[in-house]
């Protein structure tokens, strides 16, 4: 199984929940997490987020305090509304 993770990256706080709840949690349920900053890609990244959508089983989108910008909280909706078509 796969899971697409929707998150803000490049934070400490919200990397550290991700690298040591996260994935640690997925893979322990043999689930592989999709984010698009840890894809080794060469990419445009948008066209990556809507490639990496077309393979995951479910969705994980979290943001919260000063991550939940606009643009973060923007990406979230895509996501759910992309889950939600397919």
């Amino acid at each position: 199984m796969k899971c697409f993770i929707a998150s803000a990256f490049g934070h400490k706080d919200v990397d550290a929940i991700y690298d040591h709840f996260v994935v640690p949690t997925l893979r322990k349920l043999s689930v592989t997490p999709l984010r698009v900053d840890r894809v080794k890609h060469n990419e445009d990244i948008d066209n990556k987020i809507f490639e990496l959508l077309d393979s995951p089983d479910f969705a994980i989108a979290f943001a919260r305090g000063p991550m939940a910008t606009p643009c973060v909280t923007s990406a979230l909706l895509i996501v759910r509304i992309w889950v939600a078509m397919n």
